[in-house]
């Protein structure tokens, strides 16, 4: 089975904030459930939750590959950056 994930590039996203842009060659990294729980402190069981429901558009980020859960880098990222703006932070 082939895998149909087309890889971002920065040209993809001109308006990168520049602490998101120097990540580079990273941004295209497929990280597990573990992985941004470790890195980002969002634990497994409300990544679950939330991709259910897509809460917060938490599901549309996913990337199922066979009964895996994926999502790129530079999604999280991103997606993290909207929620700062919804909530009014910096």
């Amino acid at each position: 089975m082939q895998c149909n994930v087309t890889p971002l590039t920065t040209s993809h996203k001109p308006d990168l904030p520049p602490h998101i842009a120097t990540l580079g060659p990273h941004l295209q990294d497929l990280l597990t459930v573990r992985q941004i729980e470790t890195e980002y402190g969002i634990p497994a069981a409300t990544q679950y939750a939330w991709g259910g429901e897509n809460r917060y558009g938490w599901g549309e980020l996913r990337i199922h590959l066979g009964r895996s859960v994926r999502i790129r880098r530079l999604d999280l990222l991103l997606w993290i950056e909207s929620r700062k703006a919804v909530k009014g932070g910096a």
